[in-house]
């Protein structure tokens, strides 16, 4: 499972851009539409079912209402003949003689008895049981004793009015009875024996789709129902099946029930569920539609720039994407403009500082070209010059030795500071012959200083500057160039000073120009900046008529072969 769902989150992270706002919006668009059409199918349900429940319920009225009038009939008929004065003078009057007994019934009770039965087809007889009655006479006159033994005949004896009963199991008939008013001598009560039909019929005429009616006693044994379809069914299984309705009859000892299917109750509701649906799809349809075209929008411009960065031109490095919107957008695409110029830009610096170091490793190639041709050429020299006893011609020839020595160093752009003091020195030492003495040299530099590593010729430049520019155009005064070395800090610290002629301040600052006229000095200010950035730096402070002095600064880096010029030489 967990495998499963690591391997959902994965595919959702790499899917494409446009798809995930595609499917957020499907899913923000698909979630109301959901609660909406759950609701709305929740309510149409409810509303469905109350308004079939109502119907039913409606219906069940007018059925009961029905049957209660039929009732009021059979009591108002009741009441009517209780109150006849003929047969109240019949009960109450002495029975002597059978034939006066007889005479008295057959003329005046059978008539009044039987002749509802003539108007009410609903009615089966009337009866009257009587304690003054012996023998039993048709179906109009019986013995009290018939009924004394019903179960319900003491709720008879105390009830204000007519009683509805079942007079027998069978429960084809229904019995309306009360007692004769209380002023005659003998206890007597008159029945009216309805046959069921006639309380039934209301309901043969309820006609429903997937719908019935029913009528049963007070143990729920169904005595009528109308539906085919439910005919062996018990009301307990009717109940668990069908919605049923039921309305207990005011004085009958039955009730009318209403049951329908339940698949009949929500076919309406099938169909509102089928248009309910059929919309949900159309919108289904349109939220699909809308999410993939405002998610082509909206990515529109995203994927624009990917495949602009996607196809950078590697040699130029640049996109033909334009964007002046102020959106998130917009500000990413100039943005990306924006590092493209710059990493140009740092490619060409680094580029162009690439070909000037190349430049100057090809001038150092160039010098490097046969070197012990020239030192043996320069020691031929100055075997000879011992021979002639020429010093003078040997000193120079051992200096431009060690001049070309230092200064070639066998191809490598850094040199300790010993080596590159002995390059200076040994420059000086030809520069003092050429010039006949006329200026003096003075350095301090600490031996301590000497395996640091520098540049190689940051200094000969700068002196080879101050003898032209400086003493060779000073003619009096003391003329005198001072070489210093020290260290602050995580520094070593050149100066050089002169004692000639100076430079006004507009000629020292335009001195590392691109327009100077001289290129040694900007060239070994240029060689300072690739190779140590702005923790090199080189200063310029002359004063006219008084002199000039140079300072380098040079981030401090001890050799890793930890000898000095000399040792090396002599290996």
């Amino acid at each position: 499972m967990k495998h499963w769902i690591a391997d959902f989150l994965s595919r959702i992270h790499n899917m494409k851009y446009r798809r995930k706002i595609n499917g957020v919006m499907i899913i923000v668009g698909l979630v109301p539409l959901a609660i909406v059409a759950f609701f709305m199918i929740s309510g149409f349900r409810k509303i469905l079912s109350e308004r079939e429940r109502e119907s039913m319920e409606v219906s069940l009225k007018q059925v009961s209402d029905s049957i209660e009038r039929q009732e009021d009939v059979y009591v108002n008929l009741l009441t009517y003949t209780v109150f006849d004065s003929e047969l109240q003078d019949i009960l109450d009057k002495p029975q002597k003689e059978k034939y006066d007994v007889y005479y008295d019934y057959t003329k005046t009770v059978d008539p009044v008895l039987n002749m509802p039965k003539f108007y009410h087809d609903g009615i089966d007889h009337l009866t009257i049981y009587s304690d003054n009655i012996q023998i039993a006479h048709d179906t109009t006159l019986a013995p009290l004793a018939e009924i004394e033994e019903k179960s319900w005949f003491q709720e008879l004896k105390t009830a204000q009015s007519a009683l509805w009963v079942w007079p027998d199991d069978s429960h084809e008939q229904l019995l309306s009875i009360r007692s004769f008013p209380g002023f005659h001598e003998s206890e007597a009560y008159l029945g009216v024996y309805c046959n069921l039909q006639s309380f039934t019929d209301p309901l043969q005429y309820f006609e429903k789709e997937g719908a019935g009616i029913m009528m049963i006693d007070d143990g729920n044994h169904i005595l009528f129902q109308n539906a085919d379809f439910a005919q062996n069914m018990t009301y307990d299984e009717l109940a668990d099946e069908y919605m049923i309705l039921t309305q207990k009859i005011s004085s009958l000892p039955v009730s009318v029930c209403i049951y329908m299917e339940k698949k009949a109750i929500y076919q309406e509701f099938m169909v509102m569920l089928g248009w309910i649906l059929l919309v949900v799809g159309f919108c289904l349809l349109a939220i699909l539609l809308i999410s993939r075209y405002m998610s082509r929008i909206l990515v529109r411009r995203i994927e624009a720039l990917t495949r602009s960065v996607d196809t950078v031109d590697p040699e130029y490095r640049t996109i033909c994407l334009e964007d002046d919107s102020k959106d998130e957008i917009g500000i990413l695409v100039r943005s990306f403009h924006r590092m493209l110029d710059e990493i140009n830009t740092l490619i060409r610096e680094v580029y162009e500082g690439k070909i000037r170091q190349q430049r100057q490793e090809m001038k150092a190639l160039q010098a490097q070209i046969n070197p012990h041709f020239l030192y043996n050429t320069l020691s031929v020299i100055n075997w000879k010059a011992l021979a002639a006893g020429q010093d003078d011609i040997s000193h120079v020839t051992l200096a431009l030795s060690d001049f070309y020595r230092t200064t070639l160093n066998k191809g490598k752009s850094l040199i300790t500071v010993e080596s590159e003091l002995l390059n200076i020195r040994s420059y000086l030492d030809i520069q003092l012959v050429m010039h006949d003495d006329d200026f003096t040299v003075e350095y301090d530099v600490n031996e301590s200083l000497y395996l640091y590593k520098m540049p190689k010729l940051v200094l000969q430049p700068l002196i080879e500057n101050a003898l032209e520019h400086g003493l060779n155009l000073k003619d009096e005064g003391e003329k005198k160039l001072s070489i210093r070395c020290y260290e602050e800090k995580n520094r070593l610290i050149w100066k050089i000073t002169d004692t000639g002629v100076g430079m006004e301040p507009e000629v020292c600052q335009s001195l590392m120009s691109v327009n100077a006229k001289g290129y040694g000095v900007r060239n070994v200010n240029e060689r300072l900046e690739l190779l140590y950035g702005n923790s090199a730096q080189m200063l310029f402070a002359s004063t006219p008529g008084k002199g000039t002095t140079v300072t380098v600064y040079i981030p401090k880096q001890l050799s890793e072969s930890g000898k000095g010029i000399i040792d090396e030489m002599e290996n």
